[in-house]
């Protein structure tokens, strides 16, 4: 993990905040409004896991403004830019303060981002916003959330296996 703030990694998080946008905002599913389906957080997980919790944050949160500055999904609610934010970081304070295996370390943030992130924040965000019971959206949420944190662990494990050694090298040039 690289905890520098300088211009080549602040260039790569600025990549993985863009990759955030396409994939949240242009192949994601909207069920309803309250249910979208879509793995856009990846990419803002993947900055936590390479670069720590501060630039993890910030691609979180350029990855938000700019994303609801291209295409808004609904109404801006600050609350959504703060669980943009808590992707980026949870895995970066996970990686960075846990000696753990890897894999170990990818499910305890997948748990965590996909439980307290998408299942306690984005249903209570979505509850303020629309009045809905927050226990209802949480029931509805529910199996959505298993099914993309199954689909987020593998899809992370498959990057930290194949790919994270050779990106650090590349970044670490």
């Amino acid at each position: 993990m690289t905890n520098k703030f300088n211009l080549k990694n602040l260039v790569y998080a600025a990549f993985l905040a863009a990759i955030s946008v396409v994939l949240t905002r242009f192949f994601s599913i909207m069920l309803s409004e309250s249910l979208r389906i879509g793995i856009g957080e990846i990419p803002l997980m993947i900055s936590g896991i390479l670069f720590g919790p501060a630039i993890g944050a910030l691609t979180g949160l350029v990855a938000d403004f700019v994303g609801v500055m291209i295409n808004p999904q609904g109404a801006f609610f600050l609350g959504f830019t703060l669980s943009s934010i808590f992707s980026g970081l949870i895995p970066g304070i996970i990686f960075k303060y846990l000696n753990l295996k890897s894999n170990i370390l990818i499910l305890i943030s997948t748990i965590i981002e996909c439980f307290f992130v998408h299942m306690i924040l984005n249903s209570l965000w979505l509850s303020m916003m629309y009045g809905t019971s927050f226990i209802v959206l949480s029931a509805s949420r529910t199996l959505k959330e298993i099914i993309r944190g199954v689909i987020t662990f593998v899809i992370l494990e498959i990057y930290y296996r194949k790919i994270h050694e050779k990106l650090k090298t590349l970044i670490n040039k």
